[in-house]
């Protein structure tokens, strides 16, 4: 749901915020149906800057890419996603962890998606701890995101001598939001 005009204010009295926000008006419906859904229910609420998504015409020349590269180096098309991914400037929390839990939370991350990747980085300082490393997959990138993952992907294009679209199509591609 997107929203516009974030208003904070406090209410002196309880000393609790109160957030409004004027939604959009494609989503007016929806925000109703959800408030009158949750009235009087403790809520978990989430507010971040909206980001235009990836274009699927990105994403699928993304795939089309990441084929002919497999295909020219002899590797799965999922090998070559996974190891471009890490590569994305950006796309990657590290987190400090018990060390007990830290092959539990790689799996729980990896069923996000293929290029969803978790990996330890190294034991911490302090004694039963684990620096791990988390990346996101393309399906959360946005379309800077999505452009540094073409533009790595035609870097082994041109090194490998594979053909591959000219930047003005692919800017034209990019430019379709999502």
């Amino acid at each position: 749901m997107r929203a516009h005009d974030l208003i904070v204010t406090k209410d002196y009295g309880t000393g609790e915020a109160i957030i409004q926000a004027r939604i959009v008006k494609e989503d007016t419906r929806h925000a109703l149906a959800l408030s009158d859904e949750l009235r009087g229910k403790e809520i978990d609420l989430e507010i971040k800057a909206h980001r235009n998504r990836r274009s699927l015409d990105a994403n699928a020349y993304a795939w089309v890419l990441i084929n002919r590269i497999a295909e020219k180096i002899g590797q799965s098309p999922t090998a070559v996603y996974r190891s471009t991914i890490r590569d994305v400037a950006g796309n990657s929390d590290p987190f400090t962890m018990k060390s007990e839990v830290v092959d539990k939370f790689i799996g729980a991350w990896q069923k996000h998606g293929l290029g969803w990747i978790a990996e330890v980085l190294a034991e911490a300082k302090t004694p039963g701890y684990t620096h791990v490393v988390a990346y996101y997959g393309s399906s959360v990138y946005d379309t800077a995101q999505m452009a540094r993952l073409i533009d790595l992907l035609i870097e082994d294009c041109k090194e490998l001598e594979i053909e591959y679209l000219p930047p003005r199509e692919i800017e034209r591609m990019l430019s379709k939001w999502g």
